[in-house]
């Protein structure tokens, strides 16, 4: 059986989902990301919700994750998601390949982030109580 490369965490603040992503990722941990994913807005119970992203450590994945990522997009539309931000850190590359991928669409949102604080101040606008810094 093929291991997970890279890491990940899924919190929730409110109606916030924040996922970091650490390392270099495979198939095998995108869809572990997926469905943990999935799992922690279900155990919420959110309906409408934001989704926080911060690649500013991840190292991309391999094309066989790509898939997962782009599942991901799909089930979070179809399962209430009003904005989501991506902090992607330094690098014009990985900031193009998660624009590519991670671009929600129909009635959320996507903006990427130049900092966390750009993001809070965008979700505070938006009328999110947040409990702690991103």
């Amino acid at each position: 059986m093929k291991r997970g490369h890279g890491r990940y965490q899924i919190e929730t603040d409110h109606q916030l989902v924040i996922c970091r992503g650490y390392g270099s990722w495979n198939e095998v941990t995108a869809k572990a990301w997926l469905d943990e994913l999935a799992a922690t807005v279900e155990q919420a119970g959110l309906t409408h919700w934001s989704h926080y992203v911060d690649a500013s450590q991840w190292n991309l994945a391999n094309p066989e994750a790509l898939p997962y990522l782009q599942q991901a997009v799909e089930w979070a539309v179809g399962h209430g998601v009003q904005y989501t931000l991506l902090y992607t850190g330094e690098g014009l590359i990985k900031q193009h390949l998660i624009a590519q991928v991670m671009t929600y669409h129909g009635q959320n949102r996507t903006k990427l982030v130049s900092s966390p604080r750009e993001a809070e101040t965008f979700l505070t606008l938006q009328g999110y109580r947040l409990s702690r810094d991103l």
